[in-house]
């Protein structure tokens, strides 16, 4: 899986790297702060070498809501899901997530660069127990003429609760590729990895999110999306095994979109640029592994 996901990442950046200029937008400018909103729903499916991830399937659900100004974007984000475990005691159904970031940018049409920091709060998958974790690191977009491709890299440490049953610290990378066949149009994919010590173990994990979207603009502010995610998640072991478990997601949710006049005037200077990796398995499902 990991040469997967390292031939995926380059072929994206050398694509990417070939585009031509931003683009040119049509639209007003955008306003001095802008926004986007989304929720979404969906099921996905779980496979696992532990006894304790005995669910074959279970929901989803969330959303995120971003602003951003010229040089900075501030973002928050909540996501659930039902149970993963039928034979759990705690009586504590799912696993939650929340999370905040601020990400200060240096703009251009050809580019932006950023710096990010994030907070988040974490209930354990089918268990009482929590753990907060800070993250933050650096990230770059690239503009082409109808795509961005972009990067993230950076450390996360956990800073209070359960953090021996958690991603205690480590590191991650995330790159992406977003298309837009038209101004209102969009396909994206993106994979992130990576690595630290999992469960109060001493070896080191590794654990991955990728996944793609394509979103639609409708009348006015509004946009429909469908999209795929899929999760790797192993827990570090001083044994002979590793545990670790699997998902493959499918989502569809609404956005709403203030001060952009496309998808494309989003990405580019808007709040669409960046957002936060997705980490809420790497710090929910360590425990149950």
């Amino acid at each position: 899986m990991k040469h997967i996901i390292k031939s995926s990442i380059a072929a994206m950046m050398v694509f990417g790297a070939g585009q031509a200029s931003a683009a040119d937008f049509t639209e007003p400018s955008l306003p001095s702060v802008s926004s986007v909103m989304s929720i979404y729903g969906g099921g996905a499916v779980l496979d696992s070498d532990d006894a304790e991830f005995d669910e074959d399937g279970y929901f989803i659900f969330g959303g995120d809501a971003r602003v951003a100004g010229e040089s900075w974007l501030f973002e928050i984000a909540g996501a659930g899901h039902t149970t993963t475990d039928d034979n759990s005691s705690s009586g504590h159904g799912g696993g939650a997530h929340f999370s905040g970031a601020g990400h200060w940018l240096s703009r251009s049409q050809d580019n932006t660069w950023g710096l990010f920091g994030a907070l988040a709060h974490t209930e354990f998958a089918d268990s009482d127990d929590y753990a907060q974790h800070v993250f933050g690191g650096l990230e770059f977009a690239g503009f082409g003429a109808q795509s961005t491709w972009f990067a993230q890299a950076g450390g996360v440490v956990c800073v209070n609760g359960a953090c021996s049953d958690t991603w205690e610290a480590g590191g991650f990378g995330r790159v992406g590729f977003r298309y837009f066949p038209t101004d209102d149009q969009k396909f994206e994919i993106d994979f992130m990895g990576g690595f630290g010590n999992f469960d109060d173990d001493n070896d080191v994990g590794f654990t991955a999110a990728w996944g793609a979207e394509y979103e639609q603009q409708l009348s006015g502010p509004f946009s429909w999306f469908v999209a795929y995610r899929g999760h790797f998640v192993e827990d570090s072991t001083d044994g002979t095994t590793t545990p670790d478990a699997v998902s493959h997601a499918g989502l569809v949710g609404f956005r709403v979109d203030v001060g952009a006049g496309s998808l494309r005037q989003r990405d580019v200077e808007g709040a669409g640029t960046f957002n936060m990796p997705d980490l809420f398995r790497a710090f929910a499902w360590p425990d149950e592994l």
